[in-house]
C-alpha cells in the first residue's frame, strides 16, 4: 500500500471513529447475529453515502470502497 493511500485510510478510519463507538454501543444490546447485521447494514451505508460520514477530502466514492470495506474487516476481525 502506497503512503498516500496509508494515509488516506488513517484519516477515513480516525472519521469512522463515531461510527464505530456507535456500533460496539450497540453490541451489548443485540444479541450477535442481530449485531452483524446491524454492522453490515452500517457499511452498506457508508459505500452508499460516504460523504454523510466523512468529507469529501478523502478521495472519490469508488477510492473509498475498497477502503470502508477493509476498514469494517478489521473491525468485525477485532470485535468478534
Amino acid at each position: 500500500m502506497d503512503q498516500e493511500l496509508k494515509t488516506v485510510r488513517r484519516k477515513l478510519n480516525n472519521a469512522l471513529e463515531p461510527v464505530k463507538v456507535m456500533m460496539m454501543h450497540q453490541k451489548r444490546k443485540m444479541v450477535r447475529e442481530e449485531w452483524l447485521s446491524f454492522v453490515e447494514r452500517t457499511k452498506t451505508s457508508v459505500v452508499n453515502h460516504p460523504y454523510e460520514y466523512i468529507n469529501n477530502e478523502l478521495g472519490s466514492e469508488n477510492d473509498l470502497v475498497p477502503l470502508v470495506t477493509k476498514i469494517f474487516d478489521d473491525f468485525l476481525s477485532e470485535n468478534p
